[in-house]
């Protein structure tokens, strides 16, 4: 089991748990349920959940189902069913981005996946799972939670991933704030209930790290963009996007994307 902790606040039937360090980034979550033992219970599930998810999704552990797809010798190689499911919902995005999104970058025409295997018709092709793997994860650990009956909780995946479902035990929602990465200045403040939040941007530190797979452009400006949707992994999926499409881009995929709400802030 990976390194946890928890802590349990009576007062408020509240449980505390955090990972500090899976795929990645550091997870914390927040349950709000009177049965300590049944959330008990469901703390292991979820860190189990995650750790599993990070055997397929880390791509510098050597020993993960990504980094044995990326140094494969075989065009044709077996997959995980969590794999599969993973590169299908990639090829579905990759259409409803107009192609800005692709976990290849660049190449996701020359994959094929189906019948528990990937082919490659292209020895080039790469995966990173980036501004993917944490609303994936996130998608499935509120699937959990909520078949368990647990109806108000709070799941934040490195500050730039999170759900709130219901609401906090003083409140009608999960206040979340953004702050500018380059001044601190409070952007926008949040009230998510049954909805999820996700934020991409370049940092003073960190610039460059999201390319348009289409012209191979990093985008290096001093912005950021926010989405809340109802759906975790459209909202990270749809925020690494915004980064990258033009506005003629976005209207057009805003079209297809149903109970988002999209933002991008010059910094």
């Amino acid at each position: 089991m990976i390194e946890n902790r928890t802590d349990w606040h009576e007062a408020g039937s509240l449980f505390h748990g955090v990972v500090p360090r899976v795929m990645g980034t550091r997870l914390e979550v927040l349950m709000v349920h009177p049965d300590i033992e049944m959330l008990s219970r469901l703390w292991r599930d979820v860190a189990g959940l995650l750790e599993s998810m990070d055997r397929v999704f880390d791509r510098f552990a050597p020993d993960s189902e990504v980094s044995r797809l990326n140094s494969r010798s075989r065009d044709i190689v077996d997959i995980s069913p969590v794999m599969e499911d993973a590169l299908r919902l990639c090829g579905d995005y990759y259409e409803r981005t107009l192609h800005l999104f692709d976990v290849t970058l660049g190449h996701f025409r020359d994959v094929t996946v189906g019948a528990g295997k990937v082919i490659f018709r292209n020895p080039m092709v790469r995966l990173d799972f980036g501004g993917f793997a944490k609303g994936y994860a996130l998608r499935s650990v509120r699937r959990l939670l909520a078949a368990n009956g647990v109806k108000n909780a709070f799941v934040d995946f490195g500050g730039s991933s999170i759900i709130g479902m219901g609401h906090h035990p003083y409140g009608d929602c999960w206040k979340v704030g953004f702050d500018s990465p380059e001044t601190g200045v409070r952007l926008r403040d949040f009230r998510l209930y049954d909805s999820s939040l996700s934020t991409s941007g370049n940092t003073p530190s960190y610039s460059g790290h999201i390319v348009n797979p289409l012209t191979g452009v990093a985008n290096r400006r001093k912005m950021a963009a926010t989405v809340v949707a109802g759906d975790s992994l459209d909202a990270e999926v749809l925020s690494t996007v915004w980064m990258i499409a033009s506005p003629e881009q976005r209207r057009q995929i805003a079209e297809l994307s149903a109970d988002v709400e999209a933002n991008i802030y010059e910094l």
